[in-house]
This record gives C-alpha cells, sequence and structure tokens, in this order.
C-alpha cells in the first residue's frame, strides 16, 4: 500500500487525493475534484513500466 501511495506522490508531484481534515460533506466532491485535477499525472503513473510490472497490475480485471 505504501508503495502505490509514493509511486502516486511521485507522479502528482506530492499531492494528495484526499484531504483529513475536511468535513464529511465536502470529502466525496473534494476527492473527485482533485482525482480530475490530477488525471493525467493518474493515468501516466497506471501506464508507467513500475506499476505495470508490479503485483497491482493486471491485464484482465475481474468482474
Amino acid at each position: 500500500y505504501t508503495w502505490i501511495l509514493n509511486l502516486m506522490r511521485k507522479y502528482t508531484n506530492g499531492k494528495e487525493l484526499l484531504r483529513p481534515v475536511i468535513k464529511h460533506f465536502a470529502s466525496s466532491y473534494l476527492t473527485l475534484y482533485s482525482i480530475h485535477t490530477n488525471k493525467i499525472a493518474l493515468k501516466n503513473m497506471l501506464l508507467s513500466p513500475k506499476f505495470q510490472g508490479s503485483d497491482y497490475y493486471t491485464k484482465n480485471p475481474k468482474s
């Protein structure tokens, strides 16, 4: 788990997707906004050779 968070931070320039101090009612919106804002960096992370060579990667995800 730590490994993938560190890889995400590398591709998002240290940005986090969640902000722990945000109130519950706003956290879902802000998390989606953060994912949208970091969409390209997250996509690059998922396409990186390091991620695709990891145990987290699968070419045929289970439904």
